[in-house]
C-alpha cells in the first residue's frame, strides 16, 4: 500500500501510532538500535513529512539545565531520536478515543520534536546558566555566581499582612528562605573544581559610593584572609570601560580600541593642568566618510557635542532604562510629562483621532492620573492643542508640504539630506510645544543655512512656542529671516562639527547662546564690562538657579569636565564666531 493510501483518512490516535511505527520501520531499516538504510549516509530523516533534516553533529546545549531537543550526532542517533519520538507519542495516543486525521497526528509530532527537553544539563554541554538555588548547580571546571549584592542574596521574603500563619512563631520544619540560599551558595562553592568566581556591584553609578556586598561574600572574603593571608582575592573592576585601569594594570585588560584611545586621552589631560576636563588631547580625526552630513545629524550634534561625542565615537551611554513601576499614583505631571503628553495629544489630534479616543488611549497607557483628575489634564492639554492649530492656520501648507531634498558640497563636506516643513510660499514653520529653547533656535538657523547653501531662493522661518508673560501662557510666533552669506557661515559650522568629533568641543546650546547674547548688546561698544557681563550671564545660564537646573548639570557634560569651568577663551570665541550672527539676525541687529 502507497504511502499516501496509509495516511488518509481518520484514525484514533493508538491506530496512529502503529501506522507510524510501520512507516518507520518501513523507512528506517534495521530495527531498533545501531540503524542502517536510507538514512546513513546523507544524515537526513524524513518520516512522511513528520521531521525534516536533522544535524549531523550538533550537540543539544542547555541553558540552566533546559534545552531544545535536538536530533544529534551519527544517523543511528538521529534514527533512535525518531524512534522515540514516535514511541512517546504512541504511550499517550490511549488517552484520546476519538478518530483525527493525519494532519493533526503530524502538527502533535512537530510540536513535540520542538518541545524543550526535560534532560538535566551535563558537564559537556557548554555553559549552564541557572538560577541559584538548591539543587541546580552541577559540578563544574568554572563556577561563576553573579549579582551577590546585599539585600539580593540570600532572599528576604515579605509576607501579605493577611498571612495569619507566616505572622505567628516559627515552628520546628517551617521553610526558611535565608538558610535555603546558604546552603545553594555553598553548593555552588563545592561544584567548583578549579575556580569560584563572585561578582557584585560594588559602587554606585551614580555617585560612586562603595556598596556592600552579600553578607555571604563578606563571610567567604574572611575566612579566605584568615587561610590566605597573603593573596590577592578581590579585583576592583572602574566604573567605565575607557578608565586607564583596563591598560595600564597588569590584572585588567580590555581588547576595545576606542577605548583605549580615550584612556590615553585622559592621560594627556591628567599630565596637563592647563587643559580642562578629561580630553584635553583629542582622538585621531574620524574616517572621511563621516564628511558626508545629514542635516539632521548635524542638529543633533549642535544639541549636545559632548553626549554626541562620547556615543558616537567612544560609544558610551549614560542613560539605564528605569523599567520599575511607580509606587505612587501620580496626581499631577511634571513639565516633562506635560510636554511629551501635549505632544501626543496635538499629533494625534493632527491626525483626526476623536478626543474620546485619544483620551482613553492615554490613560490605557498610564500617561493620564486616573478617573477624573487624567480627564481633567486631558482636556487642558486639548485645548493648549486647540489654540496651536488656530496660531498655526496660516502656516498650513508649510506643515502639510512634503520633504526638500537638498544634496550639495560645501567647504569639503557634503550634505545630503531632507528639510521638512517647508511651504510653497518660502516659509519655514517649526512648532515647540513649549518653551523655545536655544537648541531650537539653533536647529532653526542650521536648517536655513543648509536650504540657502544648496542654492535655493531665500527662505525665512517662524517659530511657534508656548510663551510665558507674566503668569499667564499664550503662543507666541517668533520670526527668523534669511540668513546672509549662508555658505560662508554654514562652513564655520561644519569646521566646528569637524572638531568635535575628535575632542569634546566647547560649544554648550544654552551657555553659549547666553554668552552671544550678552556680547551682542545693542547699544554697547564691546570692551572688558561686556564679556565680563557676557560671562554672567553665561556662568547662570550653566549653573543654574533655585529654581532651574543649569545645562552643567547634564551627566555627559559632568563626565566630560569633570568639574572644570568650561567658560574658557575657546569657548568664547566659539559662541562669538557661531552665535552671534544668529543673536543679531533675530534681533535685527548687524553681526
Amino acid at each position: 500500500i502507497g504511502l499516501g493510501a496509509r495516511l488518509a483518512g481518520e484514525r484514533r490516535p493508538a491506530q496512529w501510532a502503529g501506522v507510524l511505527r510501520g512507516v518507520v520501520n518501513g523507512f528506517l531499516a534495521g530495527g531498533p538500535g545501531p540503524a542502517r538504510g536510507r538514512a546513513g549516509a546523507a544524515g537526513t530523516v524524513e518520516a512522511a513529512g513528520v521531521v525534516g533534516t536533522a544535524g549531523r553533529a550538533e550537540g543539544a546545549r542547555t541553558i540552566g539545565g533546559i534545552g531544545h531537543r535536538r536530533f544529534a550526532g551519527e544517523p543511528a542517533a538521529e534514527v533512535d531520536a525518531v524512534r522515540a519520538l514516535v514511541r512517546d507519542f504512541g504511550r499517550e495516543a490511549g488517552q484520546g478515543g476519538s478518530p483525527v486525521p493525519f494532519a493533526l497526528v503530524r502538527d502533535v509530532l512537530r510540536e513535540r520534536a520542538r518541545d524543550v527537553s526535560g534532560e538535566p544539563a551535563r558537564l559537556a554541554d557548554g555553559v549552564t546558566v541557572a538560577g541559584l538555588a538548591s539543587g541546580r548547580v552541577f559540578p563544574a571546571a568554572v563556577v561563576c555566581v553573579v549579582g551577590m549584592n546585599d539585600g539580593a542574596f540570600p532572599r528576604s521574603p515579605s509576607y501579605p499582612s493577611f498571612d495569619l500563619m507566616a505572622a505567628g512563631p516559627a515552628r520546628r520544619g517551617d521553610r526558611d528562605v535565608r538558610h535555603e540560599d546558604r546552603f545553594a551558595f555553598l553548593e555552588a562553592l563545592l561544584a567548583a573544581r578549579r575556580c569560584f568566581l563572585v561578582s557584585y556591584t560594588g559602587r554606585g553609578l551614580r555617585d560612586d559610593a562603595p556598596i556592600p556586598p552579600s553578607v555571604l561574600v563578606d563571610e567567604l572574603k574572611d575566612y579566605l584572609a584568615l587561610r590566605f593571608p597573603d593573596a590577592a582575592i578581590e579585583t576592583r573592576h572602574p566604573l567605565q570601560p575607557f578608565s586607564p585601569r583596563y591598560f595600564l594594570d597588569g590584572g585588567l585588560f580590555s581588547y576595545s580600541r576606542g577605548m583605549c584611545e580615550a584612556a590615553r586621552a585622559m592621560l594627556a589631560g591628567e599630565q596637563d593642568p592647563a587643559g580642562p576636563g578629561r580630553f584635553a588631547r583629542p582622538l585621531p580625526e574620524p574616517d572621511e566618510s563621516r564628511r558626508d552630513v545629514d542635516p539632521a545629524e548635524l542638529a543633533s550634534f549642535f544639541a549636545n557635542p559632548a553626549r554626541f561625542f562620547l556615543r558616537h565615537r567612544l560609544g558610551a551611554r549614560l542613560e539605564v532604562d528605569d523599567a520599575t513601576l511607580d509606587e505612587e499614583e501620580p496626581f499631577e505631571l511634571d513639565g516633562l510629562e506635560r510636554y511629551r503628553l501635549r505632544s501626543e495629544v496635538w499629533s494625534r489630534m493632527r491626525a483626526g483621532a476623536a478626543p474620546e479616543r485619544t483620551e482613553a488611549l492615554l490613560s490605557g497607557r498610564g500617561r493620564l492620573p486616573q478617573a477624573g483628575l487624567g480627564r481633567v489634564v486631558h482636556e487642558r492639554e486639548r485645548e493648549e492643542a486647540e489654540q496651536l492649530e488656530r496660531q498655526l492656520a496660516p502656516y498650513r501648507a508649510a506643515l502639510d508640504a512634503p520633504a526638500r531634498e537638498v544634496d550639495f558640497e560645501v567647504g569639503g563636506f557634503r550634505i545630503a539630506g531632507a528639510l521638512d516643513r517647508i511651504g510653497p510660499d518660502g516659509t519655514m514653520v517649526w512648532p515647540r510645544l513649549g518653551r523655545l529653547r536655544a537648541r531650537d533656535r539653533i536647529e532653526i538657523w542650521l536648517r536655513l543655512l543648509v536650504w540657502a547653501a544648496a542654492g535655493n531662493g531665500p527662505l525665512e522661518a517662524v517659530a511657534v512656542s508656548r510663551e510665558r508673560s507674566g503668569k499667564q501662557y499664550s503662543w507666541k510666533p517668533e520670526p527668523f529671516p534669511a540668513p546672509e552669506r549662508a555658505g560662508e557661515q554654514l562652513e564655520r559650522w561644519l569646521r566646528a562639527w569637524w572638531r568635535g568629533l575628535a575632542a569634546p568641543l566647547p560649544f554648550f546650546p544654552e551657555t553659549s547662546y547666553a554668552y552671544a547674547r550678552g556680547i551682542a548688546r545693542p547699544g554697547r561698544q564691546a570692551g572688558e564690562a561686556v564679556q565680563e557681563a557676557a560671562r554672567d550671564k553665561a556662568r547662570a545660564a550653566w549653573l543654574g538657579n533655585g529654581h532651574e537646573s543649569g545645562e552643567g548639570d547634564d551627566p555627559y557634560l559632568r563626565l566630560v569636565h569633570d568639574g572644570a569651568s568650561p567658560l574658557t577663551p575657546e569657548f568664547e570665541a566659539l559662541a562669538v564666531e557661531l552665535l552671534v550672527p544668529l543673536v543679531a539676525s533675530a534681533e535685527g541687529r548687524p553681526a
